[in-house]
């Protein structure tokens, strides 16, 4: 079977070429489409609560025969550089690494196992077999651990109704364009098993709206989310944030402004939420800011404008002060520093080059991030917070 590439590719391939002169051992071909996608990509990061440890997807090309796609695996590599090991293996893919807050297990997303949806499966940290935590029969789009721990929550969408599977398998699973959607729903489950050796599913949210990203409280009583009316692409754009108890489903609304409010985070402790927001002023070449809310709601209140003003979320540092965002500067990316108190922005990157995967522990003390430039490949760095002095560990 011919190999083929998208006509994107294909130009994304040229500028590459002009831009990277890179040339094989005999120096009689040089960079082409098919030897950039031969190339190992480094992502997903995650960062242990103590800064020791940073975990990353590696995508490896499978190309042998017809076959043509990554396989991508977890590894984790310590911060002071002394171990990268290689934690999950298999032929199913593993991605979106977490750790649990308390440090012994690592989480991630793969569709091992029964069926051909993506779970959250668990690892311990000292080794052993992955286990499967979720069933969600759709899959699982998203999750995040509580803080104590104690419970995951995750967002799946609708799965399809016996009459709707008897439908497909019969070949007459006729449907209408822009109908009938599968709205991403919030779900909670408990880590630990119960006495029947179960874990039982608990849907937080329904109704005709679609969860993009949430956020657990400190206390792990209630999640801040962010919705919008379906799952279409262009809703993106009146989509608002609300919170609910994360033992049942009173969902209350938080911020309801005309245009595209979303990517809440708690703060550390707990009193505010921040958000990005262009607070109605729909414009394609989107503006959007970074706001702070009082957890029980109220007026929120606009941090200081970064150079771009097209901020899509931001990390709080350990002391709720400072919130850490990336956003694009004209040919680059950096990471800047906002304070909460609305003082001015600050870069805390320096250099040229793109950086990508921002993670801070839970001390506060030590930032991982995926830096890349024109000559230089992605690669994993960590740094101290207080001092930008990034090491390379990949």
């Amino acid at each position: 079977m011919a190999r083929r590439f998208s006509k994107p590719m294909l130009v994304l391939g040229l500028v590459l070429l002009i831009a990277f002169p890179v040339f094989s051992q005999d120096g009689s071909k040089g960079w082409t489409p098919e030897s950039m996608i031969k190339i190992k990509r480094v992502g997903g990061t995650a960062i242990s609560a103590d800064g020791s440890r940073i975990a990353y997807t590696l995508s490896t090309p499978m190309m042998e025969g017809e076959k043509s796609e990554f396989l991508t695996h977890i590894w984790i590599v310590s911060s002071d550089g002394s171990e990268n090991r290689q934690f999950t293996y298999g032929e199913q893919s593993c991605t979106s690494p977490s750790f649990s807050p308390d440090g012994s297990f690592l989480s991630f997303l793969s569709s091992r196992g029964q069926g051909a949806k993506n779970q959250v499966w668990v690892m311990s940290m000292r080794g052993g077999e992955a286990e499967q935590v979720t069933s969600a029969k759709a899959g699982v789009s998203s999750y995040a651990w509580s803080l104590d721990s104690k419970r995951l929550a995750y967002i799946a969408s609708d799965p399809e109704t016996e009459q709707e599977e008897k439908a497909r398998k019969e070949k007459r699973d006729m449907v209408v364009e822009d109908t009938n959607f599968k709205y991403g729903c919030l779900y909670a489950i408990p880590f630990a098993k119960d006495e029947k050796g179960e874990r039982k599913t608990l849907r937080l949210t329904g109704g005709l709206f679609h969860v993009t990203s949430f956020s657990w409280s400190p206390d792990g009583k209630m999640i801040v989310f962010a919705h919008q009316a379906t799952p279409q692409v262009d809703d993106w754009q009146t989509s608002d944030i609300s919170i609910v108890p994360s033992d049942s489903g009173a969902v209350k609304p938080l911020v309801r402004w005309s245009g595209s409010d979303a990517s809440p985070r708690y703060s550390p402790d707990g009193k505010w939420i921040l958000f990005a927001s262009d607070k109605g002023d729909l414009k394609w070449a989107q503006i959007s800011d970074l706001y702070v809310i009082a957890a029980e709601g109220g007026e929120p209140r606009k941090l200081a404008e970064t150079p771009d003003r097209n901020v899509g979320s931001g990390i709080w540092a350990a002391d709720g002060k400072t919130i850490y965002a990336s956003e694009t500067d004209k040919t680059v990316s950096r990471v800047y520093a906002l304070p909460v108190d609305g003082g001015r922005v600050h870069v805390v990157t320096a250099g040229s080059g793109n950086y990508s995967g921002t993670a801070i522990s839970k001390d506060g003390n030590t930032m991982s991030f995926i830096h890349q430039t024109p000559e230089v490949a992605p690669d994993i760095y960590v740094t101290q917070v207080r001092t930008f002095e990034p090491r390379k560990l990949t």
